[in-house]
């Protein structure tokens, strides 16, 4: 499990006093020469991190991060841990805070009191990534072992994140596959390749929920 480093910059020290506590793979996006290539970097490390924490302290000087939270939980529900930590913010300050996480809330955030918080939720969160991999393969093993895998298997097993419906004719070859709208192309491309590669499945076509009849 990996977990993306985000919120408050600007010379705060948070970084540094949890990452001694974790015990799960991280991206730190704070470096010493910002460049395009370190840009780059951090949004492909947004998509492909299994959990994205947002820590906000009194140093923060711009309300980026604060964008990019709410954003992230929208785009990925119950993916995203938000803590901000009290000292140094006034009274009219913790409460904007507070109103950001009943927003995160209703996107299944993640919410944090303080670091060693983080460092607890984040230990449980590797521990049930580590069991659902060990379900996966068992599962994936049975499946294989199909000589008609139904798609609802494979999926779970492929591609558990991602929201979908599927049409299935008699012979399990599929017709139609319905992902979600936010869900990007390159996993629409996944599923048409890597299904029938692996399980045999003849994938026929996948488009959004939008677009299906």
């Amino acid at each position: 499990m990996k977990v993306f480093l985000g919120g408050t910059c600007n010379n705060s020290t948070w970084r540094e006093e949890l990452i001694p506590m974790l015990n799960c793979d991280y991206f730190n996006p704070v470096v010493s020469d910002w460049t395009p290539e370190c840009q780059e970097e951090e949004l492909k490390q947004r998509e492909e991190c299994d959990y994205l924490l947002y820590v906000i302290t009194s140093e923060m000087k711009g309300v980026y991060s604060i964008a990019e939270v709410v954003d992230d939980s929208n785009k990925r529900p119950g993916k995203v841990i938000f803590c901000f930590l009290r000292d140094g913010f006034d009274e009219s300050q913790i409460k904007s805070l507070e109103a950001v996480q009943s927003m995160l809330l209703k996107n299944r955030a993640h919410i944090c009191q303080n670091l060693e918080h983080v460092a607890n939720t984040l230990s449980i969160l590797n521990h049930d990534s580590i069991q659902e991999d060990l379900y996966r393969d068992t599962l994936k093993q049975k499946i294989q072992a199909q000589k008609s895998p139904c798609i609802r298997d494979i999926m779970e097993v492929e591609f558990p994140h991602v929201e979908y419906q599927a049409k299935e004719d008699f012979d399990k070859h599929i017709t139609n596959i319905q992902v979600k709208r936010h869900d990007p192309d390159e996993i629409k491309d996944a599923i048409v390749s890597k299904i029938p590669a692996v399980f045999g499945v003849e994938v026929k076509k996948v488009e959004d929920f939008s677009l299906f009849v």
